[in-house]
Protein backbone atom coordinates (compact mmCIF):
# COMPACT_ATOMS: atom_id res chain seq x y z
CA UNK A 1 0.00 0.00 0.00
CA UNK A 2 1.06 3.57 -0.84
CA UNK A 3 0.66 6.71 -1.96
CA UNK A 4 -0.49 10.35 -1.04
CA UNK A 5 -4.30 9.68 -0.69
CA UNK A 6 -3.20 7.36 2.39
CA UNK A 7 -1.76 9.42 4.64
CA UNK A 8 -4.51 11.79 3.74
CA UNK A 9 -7.39 8.44 5.00
CA UNK A 10 -4.75 8.21 8.05
CA UNK A 11 -5.15 11.23 8.94
CA UNK A 12 -9.09 11.68 9.27
CA UNK A 13 -9.04 8.55 11.18
CA UNK A 14 -8.75 5.66 8.70
CA UNK A 15 -7.25 2.42 9.74
CA UNK A 16 -5.26 1.04 6.88
CA UNK A 17 -4.94 -2.71 6.72
CA UNK A 18 -3.98 -5.70 4.26
CA UNK A 19 -6.28 -8.00 5.92
CA UNK A 20 -9.67 -7.27 5.57
CA UNK A 21 -11.43 -10.15 6.74
CA UNK A 22 -12.40 -7.66 9.90
CA UNK A 23 -13.28 -4.49 8.14
CA UNK A 24 -16.84 -2.91 8.51
CA UNK A 25 -16.76 -0.71 5.70
CA UNK A 26 -14.04 -0.96 2.43
CA UNK A 27 -13.17 2.23 -0.05
CA UNK A 28 -12.22 1.84 -3.28
CA UNK A 29 -10.98 3.39 -6.38
CA UNK A 30 -11.70 0.52 -8.75
CA UNK A 31 -14.32 -1.79 -9.09
CA UNK A 32 -13.27 -4.72 -7.22
CA UNK A 33 -12.77 -8.72 -8.07
CA UNK A 34 -16.34 -10.18 -7.60
CA UNK A 35 -13.70 -13.34 -6.17
CA UNK A 36 -12.90 -11.17 -3.60
CA UNK A 37 -15.83 -9.71 -2.07
CA UNK A 38 -16.11 -10.43 1.85
CA UNK A 39 -19.96 -10.87 2.64
CA UNK A 40 -21.54 -8.41 5.66
CA UNK A 41 -19.39 -5.44 4.78
CA UNK A 42 -20.29 -2.37 2.93
CA UNK A 43 -18.26 -1.53 0.24
CA UNK A 44 -18.22 2.33 -1.40
CA UNK A 45 -15.72 2.28 -4.86
CA UNK A 46 -15.39 4.95 -7.01
CA UNK A 47 -15.76 4.24 -10.45
CA UNK A 48 -14.54 6.40 -13.42
CA UNK A 49 -16.75 5.72 -16.32
CA UNK A 50 -15.87 8.70 -18.51
CA UNK A 51 -12.68 7.07 -19.33
CA UNK A 52 -14.25 4.46 -21.64
CA UNK A 53 -12.20 1.89 -19.77
CA UNK A 54 -13.25 -1.84 -20.76
CA UNK A 55 -15.66 -3.37 -18.71
CA UNK A 56 -16.96 0.15 -17.23
CA UNK A 57 -20.22 0.73 -19.86
CA UNK A 58 -22.86 -1.39 -18.35
CA UNK A 59 -24.12 -0.04 -15.16
CA UNK A 60 -22.85 -1.85 -11.67
CA UNK A 61 -26.05 -3.60 -11.47
CA UNK A 62 -25.78 -5.52 -14.42
CA UNK A 63 -22.15 -6.29 -14.29
CA UNK A 64 -22.44 -8.28 -11.24
CA UNK A 65 -25.68 -9.84 -12.43
CA UNK A 66 -23.60 -10.90 -15.57
CA UNK A 67 -21.33 -12.56 -13.37
CA UNK A 68 -24.18 -14.36 -11.09
CA UNK A 69 -24.47 -11.74 -8.26
CA UNK A 70 -27.68 -10.24 -8.01
CA UNK A 71 -27.61 -6.78 -5.99
CA UNK A 72 -29.58 -3.60 -5.06
CA UNK A 73 -27.62 -1.39 -7.39
CA UNK A 74 -30.22 -3.18 -10.40
CA UNK A 75 -32.40 -0.43 -8.67
CA UNK A 76 -30.07 2.00 -10.02
CA UNK A 77 -30.79 3.91 -13.76
CA UNK A 78 -28.46 5.57 -15.48
CA UNK A 79 -27.23 9.35 -14.16
CA UNK A 80 -29.08 10.49 -16.94
CA UNK A 81 -32.15 9.04 -16.74
CA UNK A 82 -32.69 11.47 -13.26
CA UNK A 83 -34.11 14.49 -13.85
CA UNK A 84 -32.48 16.27 -10.61
CA UNK A 85 -29.21 15.82 -8.41
CA UNK A 86 -32.07 15.69 -5.72
CA UNK A 87 -33.36 12.75 -7.58
CA UNK A 88 -30.38 10.67 -8.14
CA UNK A 89 -29.51 10.67 -4.58
CA UNK A 90 -32.48 9.64 -3.33
CA UNK A 91 -32.31 6.64 -5.38
CA UNK A 92 -28.79 6.27 -4.13
CA UNK A 93 -29.69 6.24 -0.70
CA UNK A 94 -32.65 3.80 -1.27
CA UNK A 95 -29.76 1.36 -2.62
CA UNK A 96 -27.69 2.41 0.12
CA UNK A 97 -30.48 1.73 2.66
CA UNK A 98 -31.19 -2.51 0.72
Amino acid sequence: MGGPGLAMCEDVGCELSEDLSQCDHILGIKKPKVGIILPDIAYAFFLSHSQGSEGNHATLGQGYLSLGYSTPFLLLGASYMYLSLDAAKAAVISVGKR
